[in-house]
C-alpha cells in the first residue's frame, strides 16, 4: 500500500514524540520491543521513507524549466536526508547498546542524541513539507500560497 510523504511524516513524529519521551524518563529505558520498534524505525524505515521522497523530487530537479530556488531547496532536502540517516543510525546503535540494560549506560549521552535527532526531524519535516506544497503548485502552474493566503 502507498503511502503519503505527509502520511510517512506523521508516523515518523510518533516515534519523535516515543523519543522524546525516551529521552524524558532516562536512564529508565522503555521495554525492548519498543526499543525494538524505535531501531527498526531507524535503520530501515527513515532511509526507505528518505528514498521515497528523493524519487517523487527527481521529476522536478531534473526539469530544465525548473526555477534555481527550486532545485536549491530540493538539493538542500536531500542534503539533509544524509544527515539525519546518519543521526538516525548512530541513535540506532546507541539504542541498540541498551537493549539488555536495565537503564541506559550513559543516559545523558543517549538522551542528547534522542532529542537532536527529534528536533531535526521536526524541523526538516515542517520545512520540506512546505517546500514540496509549493513545489507541486509550481508543478502545476500554480502561484504558490504565501502565509497571508
Amino acid at each position: 500500500m502507498a503511502t503519503s510523504v505527509e502520511d510517512e511524516h506523521r508516523l515518523i513524529e510518533n516515534a519523535c514524540e516515543q523519543l522524546e519521551v525516551l529521552a524524558d524518563e532516562l536512564p529508565a529505558l522503555p521495554p525492548p520491543p519498543q526499543l525494538e520498534s524505535l531501531i527498526v524505525l531507524l535503520r530501515d524505515a527513515i532511509p526507505a521513507h528518505c528514498r521515497h521522497e528523493e524519487d517523487a523530487i527527481r521529476a522536478p530537479l531534473a526539469d530544465p524549466e525548473a526555477e534555481r530556488l527550486c532545485r536549491g531547496a530540493l538539493n538542500i532536502l536531500i542534503d539533509e536526508h544524509a544527515t539525519n540517516e546518519a543521526i538516525a543510525h548512530e541513535l540506532a546503535d546507541a539504542l541498540e547498546d541498551c537493549m539488555d540494560a536495565a537503564t541506559a549506560p550513559a543516559p545523558e549521552a543517549l538522551g542528547q542524541l534522542a532529542r537532536q535527532f527529534f528536533v531535526l526531524m521536526r524541523r526538516h519535516m515542517a520545512w520540506e513539507e512546505f517546500v514540496l506544497h509549493a513545489l507541486l503548485q509550481i508543478e502545476h502552474g500554480e502561484a504558490p500560497e504565501t502565509p497571508e493566503s
